[in-house]
């Protein structure tokens, strides 16, 4: 099976999106298929721009083209980006493999799915830490229940809004540096590397943040929730 993986995000190791594609195919290779990866990162091969004279040059007769379209069109994109988009090409000229690869996608990243959208944009929304999946795996002896980790990193002096987690149970740990958190009404505390707190469903958290306004900090978030519930994180409304 073939699969064009295309990265295109400029986070590069801190992004999102690049771990879950990862993820995804780590999943496909566990599940013993047998796979063809074409990989292209457009920030490193960044395909031809395309803008109106272009289109313009492409959809006009070869024979009726002017010198300027012909030099236009003539602008090849680079070879590693000619080689994925034919093996994509390929793939697609079988319905059965895209319906397996469609199938086998939607089982791997069905854990992941369960994370709300809010997780992932959470560095946008809040313009200071990012938030990386880690992992999802549903609680064997605990029908109903799944287990989900993120990896909260803070830059020096980032912090959280104010958010809840709904009716999951929360372990906070901290793996590097230093996070100061409250919970509800109750007093600030630092929790240093190697450190945690727990958090009662429904609970409010009220702070989180680094400690450290000149060093990082990174914390990992174990949520323990029905399987069915989708929204993980929920940041006050500003």
């Amino acid at each position: 099976m073939k699969i064009m993986h295309v990265d295109a995000s400029a986070k590069r190791e801190r992004s999102n999106s690049r771990a879950l594609s990862q993820h995804f195919l780590e999943r496909l290779r566990e599940e013993g298929l047998d796979i063809e990866v074409d990989y292209l990162d457009v920030t490193v091969d960044t395909p031809p721009h395309v803008n109106e004279a272009f289109a313009i040059a492409t959809y006009t007769p070869s024979h009726e083209r002017t010198p300027a379209m012909k030099a236009r069109r003539s602008r090849s994109p680079p070879q590693h980006w000619n080689r994925t988009a034919m093996s994509w090409h390929s793939a697609r000229s079988s319905r059965m493999k895209i319906r397996t690869l469609t199938a086998t996608v939607a089982l791997a990243g069905l854990s992941l799915a369960g994370l709300s959208q809010t997780v992932f944009a959470a560095d946008t929304a809040a313009g200071r830490e990012t938030i990386t999946p880690a992992f999802t795996e549903a609680i064997a002896n605990v029908p109903g229940k799944t287990m989900t980790a993120l990896v909260v990193d803070y830059p020096p002096g980032g912090k959280s809004l104010p958010h809840r987690h709904g009716q999951a149970f929360v372990v906070g740990y901290v793996l590097s540096g230093a996070i100061r958190s409250r919970i509800n009404n109750g007093e600030e505390h630092v929790f240093h590397a190697g450190e945690s707190w727990t958090e009662k469903p429904g609970a409010h958290h009220t702070v989180s943040e680094n400690a450290s306004d000149t060093e990082p900090a990174k914390l990992l978030a174990i949520f323990v929730a029905d399987t069915k519930d989708k929204k993980l994180v929920t940041f006050d409304k500003q």
